[in-house]
Order: structure tokens, then C-alpha cells, then sequence
């Protein structure tokens, strides 16, 4: 039997984010970011860090980092046992920050 999305945030612990939570892409996702928001994908969850410089999530690919504003999630924050936050849905108003990997780019994003 699938594990379902509810059964795995019942065996995560539940948080209440008071800081931007960071979640790393490529510059090529950001137009369907821009326009859909944070989707999880093929996963059940999208994956957030609770830092910038964290390890937590990282991949390889990111060369973009996107800061999201926790009071504007409409979803409840989990954090696993790993460190890493997980979501089920990030709406494109709560990204307040992309940045370039190797540099702050404050424009071109209207957030939604």
C-alpha cells in the first residue's frame, strides 16, 4: 500500500517558520514558478531549507535560490527528521526573493 501525504506529515514534526525559508532551482523553472507557484512535482512535498547556505536540498542544478515569506504559505510547514521543511504547495506571492547563486538579483519577479 502508497504511503500518503497525510500519513508522512503525521510522522514529521510541524513548524512555524519565522524567518524566509529558501528553496534552490534553475533559472529555467522560473516562468512556470512565476505563473504556478512552488509545485512538488513528482514528489509529495516541495523541499525547503531553513537557511540559504544550507545543505539541506541541495542539488547540483540550482543556480537560482528563491526566498519564501512563511506567513504568506497557505500551507503548514513539516520539518522530517533530515532538516528539511517540506511544503505541499508554494503560492508565487510568498516568493519575496530570487537570487542568483553567486549574486542578489532583486528584480524581475512580481511575486505573483
Amino acid at each position: 500500500m502508497p504511503v500518503t501525504r497525510e500519513a508522512l506529515e503525521n510522522s514529521w514534526r510541524r513548524v512555524a517558520p519565522d524567518q524566509l525559508l529558501w528553496h534552490g532551482t534553475n533559472r529555467a523553472a522560473l516562468p512556470g514558478i512565476e505563473e504556478h507557484g512552488l509545485l512538488p512535482g513528482r514528489r509529495t512535498h516541495v523541499h525547503l531549507a531553513p537557511a540559504k547556505d544550507s545543505r539541506v536540498g541541495r542539488r547540483s542544478a540550482v543556480d537560482v535560490l528563491l526566498g519564501i515569506d512563511p506567513a504568506q504559505l497557505d500551507e503548514p510547514v513539516f520539518e522530517a527528521p533530515n532538516g528539511v521543511l517540506l511544503t505541499r504547495f508554494v503560492p508565487a506571492k510568498a516568493i519575496v526573493v530570487v537570487e542568483k547563486a553567486d549574486a542578489v538579483h532583486w528584480g524581475g519577479w512580481s511575486g505573483g
